[in-house]
């Protein structure tokens, strides 16, 4: 398995809750019920944890994989004949016993000692699936060997999650929430050769462009600072390039937002140390200031505490001559912290090469 695989479900803190929380009542033989999006990260690994987990568990059991995916399935019923005709097909029922009810009663079949992993459960149907499920827990409440169903619908959309007492339900969009993909993006980019604010910057631009798809954040994230120099051109790329597990497209709206997209994350990573950097340089400055104030701005407020000034008052300031700066290092420093707040202000996003000039001078500052 991937090591990007690894870091979703072993280092991203509700990933790996959903992963142990899968495997802990599974061990336990509660039967459990999947709703999740149609291409979950790195399914396979998945997967194969809870396999090992179960066989660990209870080497005894053995797991079954049913695909249904071209079954038709219109009742709890249709979906309990699926399961007779696998595990008990020359046994009939009573006549009007459920199959859940038939199915709980005999101790002679191998699916006593059965995970079942229903796949292929769909819209039209997860509901039946549910309403066997449950009613086959209920009716094994004092049966020590059952059966222990994980019902798996991945589906993108507004899910109708069921209430069932006795199946125990994971909904995705209830776990795995927007700050765990920004959390996976930053532990992508941890080992960069570059300073912590560029990696912040970088997994920002990963996490926003990636709209909450793992797999492709992951692609983004390889291209390093090259994708921070470069968003439009690398996104464009990764999202040619890129192909789910069945081979099907990614659809991204990021792709015609792209530049809105970096603003938002500039407005967010250079906004904030612009201030703090507006502020540095007030405290440093703060006597010869505080000597040249009161003044009034543009629209004729008087501006009498030194804290008060913006970037293009201090600027104003330097130009009349009254604020005497002299070294042109720091000037330059001053007119690009200036230009870029100006730029993102007026919804300009700035080159890739002053947001790296910026976090860096404060990485050095601090």
């Amino acid at each position: 398995m991937s090591d990007k695989a690894s870091i979703w479900w072993c280092q991203v803190s509700n990933a790996v809750r959903v992963m142990n929380d899968i495997s802990s009542h599974l061990t336990a033989e509660k039967s459990t019920a999947l709703f999740f999006p149609k291409h979950v990260p790195w399914y396979d690994f998945l997967f194969s944890h809870i396999s090992e987990k179960l066989h660990r568990k209870n080497s005894s059991n053995k797991l079954d994989i049913i695909d249904v995916s071209e079954k038709i399935i219109n009742s709890p019923d249709d979906a309990g004949r699926i399961i007779s005709q696998r595990y008990c097909p020359e046994i009939e029922r009573w006549p009007g016993e459920s199959y859940a009810e038939f199915l709980s009663s005999r101790d002679d079949i191998s699916l006593n000692n059965t995970y079942v992993w229903i796949k292929g459960i769909n819209k039209g149907n997860y509901k039946h699936w549910c309403s066997f499920a449950d009613e086959y827990e209920t009716c094994c409440s004092s049966k020590k060997n059952r059966a222990t169903f994980i019902l798996e619908y991945f589906e993108d959309g507004e899910k109708t999650v069921p209430v069932c007492r006795n199946i125990h339900i994971i909904c995705w969009e209830n776990e795995i929430k927007s700050y765990d993909y920004y959390m996976f993006c930053s532990l992508l980019v941890s080992d960069l050769k570059c300073s912590d604010e560029i990696k912040h910057y970088i997994a920002e631009l990963a996490f926003l462009l990636g709209e909450r798809h793992a797999e492709f954040c992951a692609l983004l994230t390889e291209y390093k600072e090259n994708f921070a120099e470069n968003p439009e051109e690398i996104l464009r790329k990764c999202a040619e390039k890129f192909r789910y597990s069945d081979g099907e497209e990614i659809q991204l709206t990021s792709l015609y937002l792209t530049e809105q997209i970096v603003l938002e994350a500039q407005i967010k990573n250079i906004f904030p140390i612009i201030e703090r950097y507006r502020r540095r340089f007030i405290t440093d400055n703060y006597e010869q200031l505080d000597f040249i104030l009161p003044i009034e701005n543009k629209v004729n407020e008087k501006i009498s505490e030194p804290y008060d000034l913006d970037i293009g008052n201090i600027k104003y300031l330097i130009q009349l001559g009254k604020l005497k700066i002299d070294s042109e290092k720091e000037k330059k420093e001053l007119d690009l912290f200036y230009r870029s707040r100006n730029k993102i202000a007026h919804n300009n996003a700035v080159s890739y090469q002053e947001v790296k000039k910026i976090l860096s001078r404060f990485s050095e500052s601090k």
